[in-house]
């Protein structure tokens, strides 16, 4: 799944499509431009991959998640144990059945 995530002077939103006013970055930029609350018009794509292994209970997440300390997290090959259903494992990185961040 390919998602965008817009940025605009301190707001930061998940959605499928592009702010077309904003400057294409990368994630790791927009990050930096999060954390110093900076006055800019960004955006970035991502993907979101989630796999679970119902044998033996184990989750697998990239993408983006939320951080409440820093508004999201860029995970890379996350996994999460002696997890009961895919559903908790979405659960683990607040994400939904369309793997949509809530940001």
């Amino acid at each position: 799944m390919n998602l965008f995530l817009n940025y605009n002077n301190g707001n930061l939103t998940v959605n499928s499509h592009r702010n077309v006013n904003a400057e294409v970055t990368t994630l790791e930029d927009l990050y930096e431009a999060v954390q110093e609350n900076r006055e800019e018009v960004l955006v970035a794509s991502f993907e979101q991959d989630f796999e679970y292994d119902p044998d033996t209970k184990i989750a697998t997440f990239s993408g983006i998640c939320h951080n409440g300390d820093t508004g999201f997290e860029i995970c890379v090959n996350q996994e999460a144990h002696n997890i009961e259903s895919e559903e908790a494992g979405r659960s683990v990185w607040g994400l939904d059945e369309d793997l949509e961040p809530s940001i």
